[in-house]
Order: C-alpha cells, then sequence, then structure tokens
C-alpha cells in the first residue's frame, strides 16, 4: 500500500517516546525493581535513544545495516517480560504486551522500512548517458540534464533537510568537494524539496557545490528512482512534498557518460565518499 511506509515511520517514533516514558515512570515509582517493566524499557529506550542522537547531530553517514546492540537489547528485553509474567507469574500482561510490541515494532523497521525497494535503473548503466530531465538551481534557473553531462559530475540525490541521514552524507561530501574540485569534477546535489529548503541548505555549506531542486520529482521519474508517498507522515506540515526519492549517488565521466551509480538499499547505509573519488579517479584515468 503506497503510503504505508510513511504512516509507520511517523508515528513509530511517537510510540517510542510513550512508552519509553510510561515504563520509566513505572519503573521509578515502584518499591521493588520489576522485570517485566525493565523488559519493555529494553525494547523502546536503546532505539528512542539512537534515533535521537542521529536526528540532532546529523553526522552518520552509514550504521550497520541491522543494529545488532539495539536488536538483541530489543529481544533481551521481551524476554525478561515474557519470563516475569508468563514463567515467574507476575500479573503485568500490560508489560509484556508492551515489550512483544516494542520488539515487533522495532523488527518491522529493521528489516521493512529500513530497507528500500531494490532497483534496476536501465537509465543508470554504466555507459549509458542521462535521461533528458530539467532541475532548478536555488536562483531559479533551469540545469539540464546535458548541463550535468558536459563534464566529469558527482550527482547525489538525496531525499531532503529532513532526513538526518541525508544530512550527514551532504556533509560528508561537503568535506571532500576540494579534492572532488581539484579533479575538475563538479558537484551537484538534487532534492525534491522546495527550494527555499535546499537554499537552506546551500546558504550553510556555501563554496562550489550545487544545490538543485527537481520540482515534481521529474528527474527521479526518468532516472526510476522516485519513491510515492515516502515523506513520513507530519512533515508535509512543514512543507516537504509527499513524494521523496531513493537516495542515489551518480558518477558522470567527462565524455558526458555514466561511469558508476549507487542507488541505497538501506537509507541508513551510504557509500564513503572516498571509494567513489577512488572510482572517479580511475575512470578519469582510463
Amino acid at each position: 500500500m503506497k503510503g504505508l511506509r510513511a504512516i509507520f515511520i511517523g508515528l513509530y517514533p511517537v510510540f517510542l517516546v510513550a512508552v519509553t516514558f510510561y515504563a520509566a515512570l513505572i519503573l521509578y515509582e515502584m518499591a521493588a525493581a520489576s522485570l517485566a517493566w525493565w523488559g519493555v524499557f529494553l525494547t523502546t529506550a536503546p532505539f528512542l535513544v539512537f534515533l535521537l542522537r542521529i536526528s540532532i547531530f546529523k553526522d552518520l553517514a552509514r550504521t550497520s545495516r541491522r543494529l545488532p546492540i539495539i536488536q538483541g537489547l530489543a529481544v533481551v528485553g521481551f524476554f525478561l517480560a515474557f519470563f516475569s509474567v508468563l514463567v515467574i507469574g507476575v500479573p503485568d500482561l500490560l508489560a509484556l504486551t508492551l515489550a512483544a510490541a516494542g520488539l515487533a515494532f522495532f523488527v518491522i523497521y529493521n528489516f521493512w522500512y529500513a530497507e528500500l525497494k531494490p532497483r534496476q535503473c536501465t537509465a543508470l548503466q554504466k555507459g549509458a548517458r542521462l535521461p533528458s530531465f530539467a532541475l532548478e538551481n536555488t536562483v531559479g534557473e533551469t540545469v539540464s540534464a546535458e548541463d550535468l553531462s558536459a563534464g566529469p559530475t558527482f550527482l547525489l540525490f538525496y531525499r531532503g533537510n529532513w532526513c538526518p541521514v541525508c544530512m550527514a552524507q551532504v556533509s560528508e561530501i561537503v568535506g571532500h568537494y576540494q579534492e572532488l574540485k581539484d579533479l575538475g569534477v563538479t558537484v551537484a546535489l538534487v532534492s525534491p524539496q522546495p527550494l527555499h529548503k535546499t537554499a537552506k541548505l546551500a546558504a550553510k555549506h556555501g563554496l562550489g557545490i550545487t544545490f538543485l531542486i527537481d520540482q515534481g520529482n521529474q528527474a527521479a521519474k526518468a532516472l526510476g528512482i522516485e519513491v510515492k508517498k515516502g515523506l513520513p507522515i507530519g512533515l508535509g506540515l512543514f512543507g516537504y512534498d509527499e513524494d521523496t526519492v531513493v537516495p542515489t549517488i551518480i558518477l558522470v565521466g567527462a565524455q558526458g557518460q555514466i561511469l558508476h551509480s549507487e542507488i541505497a538499499e538501506n537509507y541508513r547505509v551510504r557509500p564513503h565518499p572516498q571509494r567513489l573519488i577512488g572510482i572517479l579517479k580511475d575512470s578519469l584515468a582510463e
């Protein structure tokens, strides 16, 4: 169902906050320790802390694919609640229910939401040229696919300022800008978010990087990387469009041919710029 992922990721953090603080309150008020409520706490609090960490600092462009420590704590938490209620016999079905929900929702996030649908995009095959599309820069000028194919280009399609992993990836690329510039490579970062959002990001980073807006996701559609109704529910209130894009890197050669492309398979795992620069160097030297 279109939009189901957006609904899930919009409501899951609300569940995490509510259950974590409720469990913490129960533990604080109880005279004796409760295995069941410690279990509930372990199924939600570690992942809530992780989400707050990446959202506040915006400096993690990649994590492990499965978050094994957080996953392990959630499993332990569920079994603590299970053991307390169904083995020891503590009459607290609410704790067991919330622990089961905490584990189930994390598994859904980890194995469904974080994993992006694999895509075979013929438009991004090595040696092909970018299909025709038009983008807009932060001063309202049109930038065409042909403009981006006029020389070696490092092209990133990112979801928007709302995505902390995207912001970490953008910062990484900015940190390698001088190295790319020395290679004669144009760096262009593209998002379907509104112009004023992109202009704010461009003003923050400055330099000579080209920040572009993909109005109506036209370029993403041409490349096969559009995500319909991919914006987390609620973020539309902040001016973002509901359709977004799969994070994608495209390396374009000096003659306008695609040298390499990488479409994210997990939204938390982005390629390291240094490896991509190595691919560019090798390709441009051929």
